[in-house]
């Protein structure tokens, strides 16, 4: 009988769930199915017992964990402590003593059944989550929950933070649960997010061997194993098994991608990219399947598991997949074999009699929970002929698992709309333009206007808004011309004005933006569009009423949040520190499902503690803003954030890890073609090297740097004063000023003061060159004086770092770290050789 899964959902704020999942039962009903039917009888008599003592509900639910709802949460850390410290007191039979599994941690301590418990208040999916995160026998309970309790706990009673986890929902605190009685447990630390694995609705039983095929195929180097067998024998459920047991020494985690939703090889992509929650920069070279490969490569180690990979779907994207990323790891369940060299082949045979029937007496054993169940395993009949599919098994038993399944994709629903034949137009219209924002989140943009172009007929009578959002998608794509051309023509609809001021504002034209947005305030799009542009003008204060009613406006989460995350930049740069932060975190409430948000929150946290000159805590918020930009697939900017760290290492004075970074930053520029960006890689590795009084390479790297930034007048100057300031290091005083003459040609064509002011800066290693030539010359005053022009110069590049950082400061904090840097060096330099010292040697 088929028994679909119920969502248990708290019924008012102060109740607080638990769940209690049995560590390694399957494995025990395979070993020995009498034991472990007694064995759970008492576990159930001890939890109803504990839960009649302490006020909790059991929740009725299709799975075999245990799920119990209490009124308060005290209750329900008190019951958790307690039903483990039970567990301890049982007489357990010896056969429960266990091995350490993969992870180092012993399937049964203390001779006994081990659970794993998670108390939150929130929903199913947040609880789940969190008891995926816990190992056999520890108590987890979220931060938000147990902060909620008012009464004093009982003093043998022990609650540790483990840390903050990523979730699907944002981030999350965990703490830790324990007692004296418990205290000599140890468990590993607490996994960084939360499983990408649905949960499993009961059990794993049998398939020991064909699990421990695949871990030593795996163990042996295969890339992909291939999972097949007919519909019902078990390929989805071993391949989630088989990765949910690696998922804890899998530095990249774990994620399933279902394809049973996808038509054709672009669903494959997108059904990928929305599973694993890639959402792609614009700036990346390739095709959609090659920049989806990286993407997949940013997470490391990682184990991907393709479920019902079929014929309709190209075998060369997953190929693709494959070679591109070398630490990723695939299964792949398909009716058929892949006829791939890369993949490892496994067909599933039929259950054999005893993994069968240890199966059946399982979901009995379930079934009949808080029913008329007899006390042994050996009083239930178990049919002669009793199935070997799986499915058909369970069938037999009464209790059918679920089948996996997450909720539908809404951009692949939305895309099979659009392309249905027997739907009506206007509502094929309406999942095109509905789809077009989707896309575009996931770093999809060529796709969205393709859909568009593919089905213009339907907007015959809609015009402007095909054209609105095909705009929408090119602008986006950065395909600023194509977007001028689709919005030329005399319409003043705020749809078309909307876009054509972020044409505008994309562009930098922003007195143009506001020209366009202007009329609409009202509206949280345009709105926002206004704000950003005054921004970028400086007219900060404007920006800030702006952006706040783009914010009041706004109806759309994201949206939202990207409003409220550029509010709290501007408040930033004003000064307004609790200000700034208090729209961020909203920011990051309303938009936490959207990488490249959470990433720029980050981002701009990073600036204000540069801007206040707290490092640390700077390179803490660039970390994680690195961290979601990698998972998420934006190479461009991840390599942006891989630089700016640097720059920090070689500030704190790490020119080892600066090295590190900035080698995986050139690694992305060289493979998707990012020239300007390699440039300025390449500039922070010539600084890297001269840091670490290796002058000719740094020469070598300024001019390979140089030959990629000819479009950038402001870099090429920046790189010319760089390799001018290395030249004179080493007293070439020729060269040096040839290269200063060129730096000079290269800003005059910019208006960037801070390269301008870095130039002048930088020419102290000249006046330092100088004084040391003098000194050599024995001219009494010369070398005093070339120093003293060098200090000027620091002093007045101090001056300009002053002026120049928020609040109110002109540039970002982030190129002003690059400023700090250079001025650090030329302060070194002049702390090494200080006027007393030239005269010391004059004399």
């Amino acid at each position: 009988m088929e028994q679909p899964p119920l969502r248990i959902l708290p019924t008012a704020d102060s109740t607080a769930l638990v769940s209690v999942d049995v560590a390694n039962v399957g494995v025990l009903w395979t070993r020995d199915s009498e034991f472990t039917w007694g064995a759970l009888n008492q576990l159930e008599r001890l939890i109803e017992t504990m839960v009649d003592d302490l006020g909790g509900r059991v929740q009725n639910h299709s799975g075999d964990s245990f799920i119990v709802a209490f009124d308060n949460p005290a209750a329900a850390v008190m019951w958790c402590a307690r039903v483990q410290e039970g567990l301890l007191a049982l007489d357990w039979p010896d056969a429960l003593a266990g091995t350490p599994d993969e992870v180092g941690v012993q399937e049964m301590l203390f001779g006994g059944l081990m659970a794993r418990m998670a108390i939150h208040s929130g929903t199913a999916e947040e609880l789940e989550a969190i008891v995926g995160l816990a190992h056999s026998g520890q108590v987890l309970v979220s931060g938000s929950t147990f902060d909620r309790i008012d009464d004093p706990i009982p003093t043998d009673l022990r609650v540790d933070s483990l840390g903050e986890v990523t979730t699907a929902s944002g981030t999350l605190e965990v703490r830790q649960v324990t007692t004296r009685l418990l205290s000599r447990r140890r468990f590993p630390a607490l996994a960084k997010r939360t499983s990408g694995l649905p949960a499993a609705p009961n059990c794993f039983v049998g398939r020991q061997a064909d699990l421990a095929d695949l871990r030593a195929r795996l163990r042996t180097g295969a890339r992909m194993v291939n999972i097949t067998c007919v519909d019902g024998m078990g390929k989805t459920r071993l391949a989630l098994h088989l990765a949910r047991t690696l998922e804890p020494i899998t530095p990249g985690g774990a994620a399933l991608v279902q394809l049973n939703e996808t038509r054709d090889t672009t669903d494959l992509m997108i059904a990928t990219a929305w599973s694993l929650g890639i959402s792609l920069g614009q700036d990346g070279a390739g095709t959609l399947a090659e920049r989806i490969g990286h993407a997949i490569a940013g997470r490391s180690e990682c184990i991907l598991v393709f479920d019902g990979f079929g014929p309709h779907l190209d075998l060369d994207v997953l190929v693709t997949w494959v070679r591109l990323a070398p630490q990723a790891r695939f299964v792949v369940t398909s009716t058929e074999p892949l006829s791939s060299e890369l993949s490892t082949h496994l067909n599933l045979e039929p259950l054999n009699a005893s993994d069968a029937e240890a199966m059946y007496l399982a979901r009995v054993h379930r079934r009949l929970r808080a029913g008329d169940r007899p006390i042994h395993a050996s009083q239930v009949i178990v049919p002669e002929d009793l199935p070997t599919n799986p499915s058909e098994l369970e069938a037999v038993a009464g209790l059918t698992s679920p089948r996996w399944s997450r909720p539908p994709i809404p951009v692949l629903q939305l895309r099979h709309r659009v392309a249905d034949p027997d739907q009506p137009a206007e509502r094929r219209m309406h999942a095109a333009l509905d789809a077009v924002p989707l896309l575009i989140q996931m770093g999809m943009p060529d796709e969205a206007a393709a859909l568009l172009d593919a089905q213009a007929d339907l907007f015959h009578e809609s015009p402007i808004d095909w054209a609105a959002a095909k705009a929408f998608a090119l602008v986006s794509a950065g395909r600023f011309r194509d977007a001028e051309a689709v919005l030329d023509g005399p319409s003043d609809d705020p749809a078309i004005e909307l876009m054509r001021g972020r044409l505008a504002h994309a562009e930098a034209r922003h007195h143009d933006a506001i020209e366009h947005v202007a009329p609409f305030v009202n509206s949280a799009s345009h709105a926002y569009i206004h704000g950003l542009s005054l921004a970028a003008l400086d007219e900060w204060e404007a920006a800030v009423l702006r952006l706040e009613e783009g914010a009041r406006a706004s109806s759309k989460p994201i949206e939202r949040g990207w409003i409220l995350a550029s509010l709290g930049r501007v408040h930033q740069d004003l000064g307004r520190a609790s200000e700034a932060e208090r729209c961020l975190a909203e920011a990051l409430a309303h938009g936490a499902n959207d990488p490249h948000l959470v990433a720029q929150v980050h981002r701009h946290r990073f600036e204000g503690a540069s801007a206040a000159l707290q490092m640390d805590a700077a390179r803490h918020h660039l970390e994680q803003s690195l961290a979601w930009l990698s998972r998420c697939g934006d190479r461009a900017a991840t390599a942006t954030a891989l630089i700016d760290i640097a720059v920090l290492d070689l500030i704190q004075r790490h020119p080892e890890n600066a090295r590190e970074r900035l080698d995986r930053a050139l690694q992305i520029c060289r493979t998707d073609g990012l020239g300007l960006l390699e440039a300025r890689t390449l500039l922070t590795v010539g600084i890297a090297h001269r840091t670490a009084g290796d002058t000719a390479s740094a020469l070598d790297a300024f001019v390979e740097a140089a030959a990629l930034a000819e479009a950038d007048p402001a870099l090429l100057g920046m790189i010319a004063s760089h390799q001018g300031a290395a030249e004179a290091a080493v007293d070439a005083i020729e060269n040096a000023e040839a290269a200063f003459l060129a730096a000079n040609e290269h800003l005059a064509l910019s208006w960037d003061m801070l390269a301008n002011t870095m130039q002048d800066m930088l020419r102290g290693f000249v006046d330092l060159a100088r004084a040391r030539e003098a000194a050599l010359d024995e001219q009494s005053d010369a070398p005093e004086a070339h120093v003293d022009q060098a200090m000027n110069r620091l002093a007045r590049g101090s001056s300009f770092e002053t002026r120049s950082t928020p609040p109110r400061g002109r540039e970002a904090p982030s190129r002003i770290n690059e400023f700090r840097l250079a001025r650090l060096m030329l302060d070194n330099a002049i702390a090494a050789l200080g006027p007393s010292e030239v005269i010391q040697e004059t004399n």
